[in-house]
């Protein structure tokens, strides 16, 4: 398969999650009420058509991770909800120097180095125990503190806007160095759509996979009730990335 397909399936994986929560219904959204948002969205018809693929993609077929992954005990699901945490520790450490937050780099580092030993590849948090929790960071966090304005509602990621989107874009480029590729139906000389290198399957891919299950898990019930998604995932990501941005800058 073309590795085009396989950055797709990522893209979507990690930054869709709240596009697609109302699936479990067949009602079509309605017309979005005349309400005031708090993000421009001069993209909305583009927004829209992205809006309605990523939610056609989650209907028929991601939805049923979703669904394997909460039927886990809650054990299980925390097992694997640490373990992603920690492996995306060392993009946090990253961003935190290039904030010039030099402290929590080095906790950032440090917490990586130890939850992956002695908490057995992060599936325990060992330094969350020990009073040093995780501080998430990421570079779209690092283009707005070097001033770069948000720009446009867009979901091209899933729902985001033009700076967080180019944020994705890079650490997506840079996770590919230290994210390694298992090509497993490659191994089986299987080609897929006429290629020859088979299927390609990110590590990246599966862990964020986690993530998206845990917030379907955690939100369900809140999604599923808007009659409204469009405009409900719009002001959530909106304000939710806003109140990321200041617990960010609240670090050393």
């Amino acid at each position: 398969m073309p590795k085009f397909i396989i950055i797709i399936l990522l893209l979507f994986f990690n930054f869709s999650s709240l596009s697609f929560a109302n699936e479990f219904g067949d009602e079509e959204m309605v017309e979005e009420t005349t309400q005031v948002s708090t993000s421009s969205d001069p993209l909305l018809y583009f927004n829209k058509v992205m809006f309605h693929t990523y939610k056609t993609m989650y209907r028929f077929g991601v939805k049923y991770v979703a669904i394997a992954y909460n039927a886990l005990p809650l054990y299980a699901k925390n097992r694997l909800l640490y373990f992603s945490i920690n492996v995306k520790e060392p993009t946090s450490a990253l961003n935190h120097f290039l904030q010039l937050r030099i402290n929590s780099g080095l906790e950032s580092s440090f917490r990586f180095v130890v939850n992956s030993t002695l908490g057995v590849f992060g599936m325990w948090d060992v330094m969350g125990a020990l009073g040093m929790p995780k501080k998430d960071n990421d570079f779209g966090a690092t283009l707005y503190f070097m001033g770069v304005p948000e720009g446009p509602y867009l979901i091209l990621f899933g729902p985001s806007n033009l700076r967080d989107s180019i944020g994705t874009a890079t650490a997506m480029y840079a996770e590919q160095f230290y994210f390694p590729q298992h090509d497993t139906l490659a191994k089986t000389n299987i080609p897929l759509w006429g290629g020859s290198d088979g299927f390609g399957v990110s590590s990246s891919t599966a862990i964020t996979v986690v993530f998206f299950a845990d917030f379907y898990r955690q939100n369900e019930s809140l999604l599923t009730s808007s009659f409204d998604e469009y405009s409900l995932i719009k002001e959530m990501f909106t304000n939710t990335r806003r109140m990321d941005l200041q617990r960010i800058a609240g670090y050393d």
